[in-house]
């Protein structure tokens, strides 16, 4: 069975420093971890074009179970 490789790309605004500032927002990282349990998936990333700052706390809300 092919498995795929998934990124997510998402922005946050300047004004909106907290990933957990909206449910857009929370819909990413819950979709990231549906990703990771799912067997048709290899391997999911975080595409963040946002502010620089926040794709340091990306690491901490992403772990790997």
């Amino acid at each position: 069975m092919k498995k795929y490789k998934i990124g997510i790309t998402f922005n946050l605004e300047a004004q909106v420093t907290d990933i957990w500032a909206n449910g857009a927002n929370q819909n990413v990282i819950h979709l990231y971890h549906l990703f990771q349990h799912s067997d048709l998936i290899e391997d999911v990333v975080l595409v963040s074009w946002g502010l620089r700052s926040v794709q340091r706390h990306l690491k901490a809300l992403c772990w790997k179970v």
